[in-house]
């Protein structure tokens, strides 16, 4: 419909290119973009899908470009501060992106973005009681957000807390009941329960059936691809599972929560072997030796050497550089991948944080 109006309106151009972002045709949402940027030169909205459909395509220099020229038009605009925060959580530049979402606190100490996203860098560190006091002063903001429910139900698996997060989860099923990454987690939590097992498979084939929906918006959306993969492997389908982490893989064969995926589902199949191959590889990537460690799903492997060698420290890590205090405008800087983005498709990414895919709010509200 849009097509159909003044195409010199860069309004129509930006709602053009926004609709191919969504669905996954990120080429034609560059050009979008640029097209709406060739009208408006300032116009920050277009700067910003642009540097998300730059690092859809994996053009990772020229994403972060565009953020932060963003930010130098509309240094006040939190939004501006929370993609780019995303882009540099999605690049393991952990701490920049804790240091670029306190802004947002900074900008809007009302606004439950900025405890969502800075838990979610803390948890990649593996420092999980602060994660979680983040999300709990986020639910104190806005006690009916559901995305802040799921991450601390994920804080509390990891802790090892299962009903807690079975808690956790129904809340955030309460009020986003379409939400397959909710379910999925509950699933999840289900399993670790004594008792309660059972109840795990009939919550998967719910998530399923939620993530085949959201697919048929974005088929290459890899977060549902891989959460599809993982939950199939769960209700032992393991042919629809490979099937799925394959298609994942070909849309990003660099995420580490994908990565991280791909061990969790050879390891349901018993192929260890082979989920070690996966797991190095997601370590390679930046999951952290602290997430290693704590997360569940994990601890039949711990009797491996392999398993020993990926945990030991890493000498002169910069993964706890949290404190930094470079400026966000340094882009020489180098450096969550997460929610705490989702344990999200999976338990490997079961954080929920302001990222590509986040359809907390309407499109408009996520810019501005």
């Amino acid at each position: 419909m849009a097509r159909d109006l003044n195409s010199q309106l860069p309004e129509v151009q930006l709602a053009i290119a926004d609709f191919n972002l969504r669905t996954g045709t990120y080429g034609e949402a560059v050009a979008g973009f640029q097209r709406a940027l060739e009208l408006d030169p300032e116009n920050v909205n277009a700067h910003l899908g642009l540097g998300r459909a730059y690092d859809a395509l994996g053009r990772s220099a020229e994403a972060e470009q565009a953020f932060r020229h963003a930010i130098d038009i509309s240094p006040q605009c939190w939004s501006c501060y929370n993609w780019l925060g995303a882009y540099l959580d999605r690049h393991a530049r952990y701490g920049e992106a804790a240091q670029t979402w306190q802004k947002v606190i900074e900008l809007t100490p009302d606004n439950v973005w900025g405890y969502l996203n800075v838990g979610a860098v803390y948890f990649n560190l593996g420092q999980f009681e602060k994660a979680q006091e983040y999300f709990r002063r986020g639910l104190q903001v806005d006690p009916e957000d559901a995305d802040l429910y799921a991450n601390a139900g994920t804080v509390s698996f990891f802790l090892g807390h299962f009903e807690e997060d079975a808690t956790f989860c129904k809340k955030a099923i309460a009020l986003r009941p379409q939400r397959y990454e909710y379910r999925g987690n509950l699933a999840d939590a289900y399993r670790m329960i004594p008792g309660m097992s059972n109840m795990s498979e009939p919550t998967y084939q719910q998530a399923i059936h939620l993530a085949e929906l959201q697919l048929k918006i974005n088929p290459v959306d890899a977060d549902v691809l891989s959460s599809l993969a993982h939950y199939y492997a769960r209700t032992n389908d393991s042919a629809r599972a490979r099937a799925y982490l394959l298609r994942a893989l070909k849309a990003d064969a660099q995420d580490v929560d994908i990565l991280l995926n791909a061990c969790l589902i050879y390891l349901e199949a018993g192929e260890r072997e082979e989920a070690l191959s996966w797991l190095r590889k997601a370590v390679s990537a930046g999951y952290s030796r602290e997430q290693l460690l704590a997360n569940p799903e994990l601890h039949s492997l711990h009797s491996s050497l392999e398993f020993d060698l990926l945990a030991k420290p890493k000498p002169n890590s910069v993964r706890n550089a949290v404190h930094s205090k470079q400026s966000s405008s340094d882009s020489a800087i180098s450096f969550r991948k997460g929610i705490v983005r989702p344990h999200g498709n999976n338990r490997a990414r079961r954080l929920l944080r302001f990222d590509k895919n986040a359809d907390k709010k309407n499109f408009e509200d996520e810019f501005t």
